[in-house]
């Protein structure tokens, strides 16, 4: 390969298209998403954009938010191209340090200097184009390596301050997502209320960063009925929360590379979210670039929380069986208890399904019989009674069919999660057994298993109510055991 001996400032314009730099555009374009992380170009400036100077002439360009001219500038009216401007953590403190690094030595010093072929636009494609030289400006240079990982390093101190402070920070206060109810302290303490009151997974506190951001980027989602977890639009905010509810999309896709930029192990190394951290220590990677400060075994453990299993177990409804799939479930039922669980309410709507779920539970809870509710010493007398008795059939409809059995018997109730109405999601909400619309508070009650939820929810339609939190005092939402005692009166 060829290398020229001259400086190659101020090159003039040029009007060819380059097949290098039509490759090059397409790796620094928005097409690349799938592949890179979609971090902020987070720096000492707080990711505020300032006029830079090019590296070879006087034109000034936005940095770091007009990149993309800027490095398109330098392609057709230099011929430099800079290698993986993705993994430059500070990309104006790059330009501005090159900048003058080359106002004293040859482009051709520093620069890896190479051939390609470049055509006029409009020319015949079969006809090759004159070969032009192009200039490389990469971390094969050691000086270039030096200045991506010191700015790496910055910027990752740069996040681990921003982290610290929203830990420290008592002053939060923000309406929650879900329920308006208004909370103070700190954002840890607003996290836990969205996962124990409304379980809302987002991740482990001490993975993120950024937490503004991150919740302004979920309310939109919600604002837009869309589900923050398979970005499917719907008719309104209840009728998603159904579907969020009855898919488990109640947290965000670990694929959806937006939310990168609020998890701090993302910028732990320079170009590479969680994924490929994780994938790398599975099977070290010898020909690739690895710079910044390298993630502890521990670092990629935490990052878990990303993919692990959020679904909640299904207790069996007449003993303490759990599993972790609906089938087996509804197969011990009928092997085990007699119960054909889906034959007996085929012909149910979705509340009716929720009324008779929470009636035995209710039942069994008492070690009473569904059927006769005759009163039993424990549960082993019970399933003795229903199975001598032949008791392991649907209840009297008088029963179970009663408007204080919408509400759950136990807390998080993964057999409820796993009822169906028979509707595709974008169907709506069906009609309650009186043909009526359900009361959107009587639904929440039903989606998201917590009574005090929805008494809270009455109260705030008038007021807001204001609530006090911080990361050790946040309790949880209270039991529910009692519920099916309370009447629709009770709440109003």
């Amino acid at each position: 390969m060829e290398s020229s001996s001259q400086n190659y400032h101020g090159k003039k314009p040029t009007n060819k298209t380059q097949k290098f730099g039509n490759q090059r555009k397409k790796e620094s374009s928005g097409s690349s998403v799938g592949k890179q992380p979609v971090l902020k170009q987070l720096n000492m400036y707080k990711n505020e954009s300032h006029d830079t100077e090019c590296l070879l002439c006087n034109e000034c360009f936005l940095l770091p938010e007009n990149a993309d001219i800027y490095l398109s500038h330098l392609l057709c009216s230099h011929h430099l191209v800079i290698a993986d401007t993705h993994c430059i953590a500070d990309f104006k403190g790059y330009v501005d340090y090159w900048r003058t690094r080359l106002a004293s030595v040859c482009l051709t010093d520093i620069c890896s200097v190479m051939h390609a072929p470049v055509k006029e636009a409009g020319a015949n494609p079969h006809v090759e184009g004159e070969e032009q030289e192009f200039f490389l400006l990469s971390d094969v240079l050691p000086e270039d390596r030096l200045l991506r990982q010191g700015l790496q390093q910055k910027r990752l101190e740069w996040v681990l301050q921003q982290q610290q402070f929203e830990r420290d920070d008592t002053s939060f206060k923000r309406g929650c997502l879900i329920c308006r109810t208004e909370l103070t302290g700190t954002r840890a303490g607003y996290l836990q209320h969205l996962n124990s009151a409304h379980n809302l997974q987002i991740g482990r506190t001490a993975n993120l960063v950024f937490i503004d951001e991150l919740i302004d980027q979920i309310d939109q989602y919600l604002n837009k009925f869309q589900c923050i977890y398979c970005e499917k639009f719907f008719p309104d905010r209840l009728i998603l929360r159904e579907h969020m509810r009855k898919k488990m999309h109640k947290r965000i896709n670990p694929s959806n590379q937006l939310f990168d930029q609020y998890y701090a192990v993302n910028y732990l190394e320079m170009g590479k979210n969680w994924q490929q951290v994780a994938d790398e220590k599975e099977e070290p990677d010898q020909s690739g670039y690895t710079s910044g400060s390298e993630a502890a075994d521990g670092d990629v453990a935490d990052w878990g929380d990303w993919n692990e299993t959020t679904a909640m177990s299904i207790t069996c409804l007449f003993c303490d069986s759990k599993f972790e799939q609906w089938e087996p479930t509804l197969q011990h039922l009928k092997n085990n208890h007699k119960f054909d669980f889906a034959s007996l309410v085929s012909h149910m709507d979705f509340y009716q399904k929720v009324k008779l779920v929470n009636y035995i539970r209710n039942q069994v809870e008492k070690n009473t019989c569904i059927v006769c509710e005759e009163i039993c010493d424990c549960q082993d007398v019970l399933l003795k009674h229903m199975e001598e008795k032949d008791h392991n059939d649907l209840p009297n409809k008088d029963l179970w069919d009663r408007a204080e059995y919408y509400f759950p018997t136990e807390e998080d109730d993964g057999f409820l999660c796993q009822l169906d109405d028979g509707r595709a999601d974008d169907e709506g909400t069906p009609e309650c057994v009186t043909g009526e619309e359900p009361d959107p508070q009587l639904c929440e009650a039903i989606v998201g298993g917590h009574l005090s939820e929805v008494i809270e929810l009455r109260a705030e339609l008038n007021k807001p109510v204001s609530a006090d939190i911080t990361e050790n005092s946040a309790n949880p939402a209270p039991s529910t055991k009692s519920a099916h005692h309370v009447t629709f009166k009770d709440i109003e």
